[in-house]
């Protein structure tokens, strides 16, 4: 088979992060995202939810990656839980990338060369930024598994730059992923994710406390 449609065991994993999202733009609140990143004993895995709209949610997409422990991308899979069940899932290997896709109508796969320092780039899952893509100046191609996107791209570490986060301007390592007039904005504290920025379509993911239950 090309590729299994869960991702493999990874083992246990110990906790190291969870946040929880407030997706806006402008003082429009779009929707919520909650994820946790483990450690495992293959590297890292991320597993977030994304909820739109915030309250009574029509559509819910969960999705998981997994990193590699030297940071890279190995696998990848989202699902959109209403309006048709809908999965996308990728695998990223030394010799080929291979994208499934399976909704309601039926499944297709493609194959691809393997793209230098592949990065998950999505305009409504958050949550796959929590652990910063390796630092430094370099190339990097923001991949879309939806539509088969590759984009070339330059990853630039800004260092520490001042950024508002809620009502308060902070100091965060700051980077950009940028391909033309297309940037991505990712804040981070101490490593954890804290905002992602999307130039392109005015859109805010910011780290809030937890709702309440």
């Amino acid at each position: 088979a090309l590729l299994a449609l869960t991702l493999p065991a990874a083992g246990a994993g110990q906790e190291i992060d969870r946040g929880t999202l407030l997706v806006r733009r402008g003082l429009d609140t779009l929707g919520l995202e909650q994820f946790v990143v483990e450690r495992t004993p293959a590297g890292i895995e991320i597993a977030t939810t994304a909820s739109y709209p915030r309250r009574r949610p029509r559509v819910i997409i969960e999705g998981t990656i997994r990193l590699t422990s030297r940071g890279k991308t190995e696998f990848m899979t989202i699902e959109n839980t209403r309006g048709g069940t809908r999965r996308v899932l990728a695998q990223f290997g030394p010799d080929r990338t291979v994208f499934r896709r399976l909704s309601d109508r039926g499944e297709s796969a493609h194959e691809f060369p393997p793209p230098p320092h592949p990065v998950v780039a999505l305009d409504s899952v958050f949550g796959f930024y929590a652990v910063a893509p390796e630092t430094g100046d370099g190339q990097i191609t923001l991949i879309d598994p939806r539509t088969d996107t590759f984009t070339a791209a330059q990853l630039t570490d800004h260092g520490l730059e001042s950024t508002r986060l809620g009502s308060a301007r902070v100091m965060l390592q700051h980077l950009t992923l940028a391909a033309g007039p297309t940037i991505i904005h990712l804040w981070y504290r101490e490593g954890r994710l804290e905002k992602v920025e999307l130039t392109a379509s005015g859109v805010v993911a910011e780290r809030i406390p937890p709702p309440r239950r």
